[in-house]
């Protein structure tokens, strides 16, 4: 059985409001990603993967690279072509199967939209 955190029944109480000035708002998504009083990263390592990785593949789609190597197996599949869905299916399963490839997929999701 999973454990979770569940609510108690009859330990509901009222804190201290703490209001948030407009420095401590500026600086909370910078404190999420990186706590500049202690110095710890918090989430700024998969952040800065998710743009390096994402930033690569938009420039590898932006050279047309991609694009010629769809075009070269949609030519040897002449007449096959709705064959194409499955082997990219197969080829992202494949990169999120065997490396964990999820982030990197995110640049063809803004190319798709052109």
């Amino acid at each position: 059985m999973l454990d979770k955190e569940v609510p108690v029944p009859g330990t509901y109480h009222l804190v201290e409001a703490n209001p948030q000035g407009p420095v401590e708002v500026f600086m909370a998504p910078i404190a999420g990603l990186y706590d500049p009083v202690s110095y710890t990263a918090n989430a700024i390592d998969v952040a800065v993967f998710v743009l390096v990785i994402g930033g690569f593949l938009m420039v590898v789609t932006r050279t047309g690279a991609i694009d010629a190597g769809i075009a070269k197996i949609m030519t040897g599949l002449k007449g096959r072509e709705n064959l194409m869905i499955p082997i990219l299916m197969a080829f992202f399963a494949a990169g999120g199967t065997i490396y964990g490839m999820a982030e990197e997929s995110l640049a063809f999701y803004a190319s798709s939209f052109r």
